[in-house]
């Protein structure tokens, strides 16, 4: 084991900001790093604070069966934001400096996991070998709290760990640094360990309003990036009079019966509406068995509830990355029930003049394949989420010099100049009675200013993001990710080449390929987007390499790394479903509901076998056994 001397064995406190899935694999690692230098008493170890604004943990797998209203609300240049209304008419996020109000999830009832759920878990946390090997959402959010609540049995013994639920983060700002005389030719600071820095963080407890300051050694962001739902830029949005709504506040597709419905976007989100909108629907909707029954039947004949569906895609050349294109005459016929359309250029207002179909037009939709539609009724955002740390103040320093949140460009773009001088916003603006919005916040699609781990908050590593990467497996991923950043910040790595930081990497390899995690090089420049792109296989290396930077005491070999997936008996070549079930059941009803993998001795060496064979065969699994 590398320890740096220099540490001594002060006690450096940690705040940890969210309790989902990654803030809880930060506080098990800190808490497993502390048990393995505590007898040594050589190296750094932590006293932990937790922050969580909800009453439980659980992060993006939390249920809110009722999400409220989905507000619309448009800046001066015309980019959409949908917000949450609150009941008192506000639209105010908890964590802001009221501490009013806390948004719902981002999950809705009846959401399976497009990943079977054996390669979802922490490492050597098994899901019981009942559990269905694409689970609903509740299933995962039961395994998260069981996970929490067994990590919160042991910090108590050691009093290590402070868990404050209902308390919102209203601030982090640092203190005055110590001097930084070691700065490279891009202008960072190779700090060292991680050391040196103080944080101070302002927090309000929810339900008495009381608000308190206390400083940190080292801050963990891990809030994720699904609390600020996103939709694109498109030009004339505001002329649309029907119903816009964002992924965030589906819960059925009942409401949209007998409906023109757009769905934008064709990842994970947009592609499970749109299927429950084709009346393909694996869950017994809120509205009752019955009720779900008569949709599933309405959709599948044509009957009068049945609505119509359109599907815009970001790419319309391309087909979806997960599910089924309604395009390829070998797929499932509920996805016959979807129109494909490529992405909206515009949308003009309705005629004035009333005819068959524009009398009740809500708006004139244009697409980049120059046709357009004035029957849609209602446009639903299956676009994603923005990177939002309310409490992180980007214009102090250092982030005013070496912002996380990019700021927004300097000047609008040629299509913002229309739109700010479109006299169709304006009286959408003075017709609302608001003024144009204003985000509390910097938002934007990506990070910068990290390490080449899309880790490290590179110009100050006291300070890290997990889960930044994009296309990755979360839960394990993280969990690498809090083991390294733990021993990072005890001082228990070895020095890499170059400095004290992590190795840094030739950014001139895509994020996407694996040989790209492994390539060190003493000296890089970066500049542009920080956050990742992996996917399998590159998230695979990622995770190995980082692990490699571990010591011996901490990268141990576990019993179960080198477990395989069982033969599950079903043909890799087998077709689709038969015509007997091409529609309305669940594709795998007659398919063995295979057990998950239950690996209890992972270790910390590398990703177990069994992980990498469940990612190369995910998308056959998930269409064998779920029908999309």
């Amino acid at each position: 084991m590398t320890v740096n001397a220099s540490l001594g064995s002060k006690r450096r406190r940690v705040a940890v900001i969210g309790a989902g899935p990654a803030g809880l694999a930060m506080a098990q690692q800190l808490l497993d790093v502390n048990q393995h230098i505590e007898a040594s008493g050589k190296a750094t170890s932590f006293d932990i604070v937790l922050f969580e604004r909800r009453d439980r943990p659980g992060g993006v797998w939390t249920y809110d069966a009722e999400p409220g209203a989905c507000v619309i609300r448009y800046d001066v240049h015309g980019r959409a934001y949908p917000l949450w209304q609150a009941a008192d008419g506000s639209t105010a996020k908890d964590g802001d400096l009221a501490g009013r109000f806390r948004p719902p999830g981002p999950m809705y009832d009846g959401l399976r996991t497009n990943l079977p759920c054996d390669i979802m878990t922490y490492r050597s946390h098994p899901y019981p070998p009942s559990t269905d090997l694409f689970p609903a959402r509740e299933t995962v959010e039961i395994y998260t709290n069981t996970f929490a609540q067994t990590l919160f049995a042991r910090a108590r013994a050691k009093e290590r760990l402070d868990v404050r639920f209902n308390t919102g983060v209203c601030a982090v700002e640092r203190v005055p640094h110590r001097s930084e005389p070691d700065r490279d030719h891009d202008g960072w600071h190779d700090n060292a360990w991680g050391q040196g820095s103080t944080w101070a963080i302002e927090s309000v407890d929810r339900e008495t309003g009381s608000r308190k300051t206390e400083t940190f050694d080292h801050v963990v962001l891990a809030s994720g990036r699904c609390n600020t739902p996103t939709i694109p830029r498109i030009q004339g949005l505001w002329n649309f009079t029907g119903t816009i709504l964002h992924s965030a506040w589906w819960r059925s597709p009942i409401p949209f019966a007998r409906r023109t419905v757009l769905v934008v976007g064709n990842s994970s989100s947009g592609s499970d509406i749109a299927r429950e909108l084709a009346g393909y629907v694996l869950r017994t909707l809120p509205e009752g068995q019955g009720a779900t029954e008569d949709w599933v039947r309405d959709c599948k004949t044509g009957g009068l509830r049945g609505p119509s569906v359109l599907h815009s895609y970001e790419d319309v050349n391309k087909p979806p990355p997960l599910d089924y294109d309604p395009r390829d005459p070998d797929s499932p016929d509920w996805t016959r029930r979807i129109q494909v359309l490529p992405k909206i250029t515009r949308i003009d207002p309705a005629p004035h003049a009333p005819s068959s179909s524009s009398s009740k037009s809500k708006g004139v939709i244009h697409f980049e394949d120059g046709t357009t539609r004035d029957d849609v009724d209602a446009i639903i955002f299956g676009t994603g989420y923005a990177y939002d740390f309310p409490y992180l103040d980007q214009t102090k320093a250092p982030f005013d010099r070496y912002p996380l949140i990019p700021p927004p460009p300097s000047s609008p773009s040629s299509p913002d100049l229309e739109v700010q001088q479109d006299t169709t916003l304006r009286t959408h603006l003075a017709g609302t009675g608001a003024e144009p919005y204003k985000p509390p916040s910097r938002l934007a699609p990506f990070l910068t200013n990290l390490d080449d781990w899309s880790l490290f908050y590179r110009p100050d590593p006291s300070i890290c993001v997990l889960g930044a990467p994009i296309r990755i497996v979360p839960y394990p991923i993280t969990q690498v990710q809090s083991r390294v950043v733990a021993a990072f910040w005890a001082g228990l790595l070895d020095p890499s080449p170059g400095g004290h930081g992590l190795p840094r990497l030739d950014t001139t390899i895509s994020t996407t390929l694996p040989e790209r995690w492994c390539s060190w090089k003493e000296k890089t420049r970066r500049v542009g987007k920080e956050s990742s792109d992996l996917g399998y296989p590159a998230d695979t290396a990622y995770q190995n390499n980082l692990l490699s930077l571990l010591p011996t005491s901490l990268r141990v070999a576990g019993k179960d790394q080198d477990l395989e997936v069982a033969h599950d008996g079903l043909s890799r070549d087998a077709g689709t479903d038969t015509e007997g079930d091409r529609d309305g059941k669940e594709h795998g009803a007659n398919e063995p509901q295979l057990a998950p993998v239950s690996a209890h001795d992972e270790g910390w060496q590398l990703v177990p076998r069994f992980r990498n064979q469940r990612r190369v065969d995910t998308k056959r699994l998930r269409r064998r056994m779920l029908g999309y």
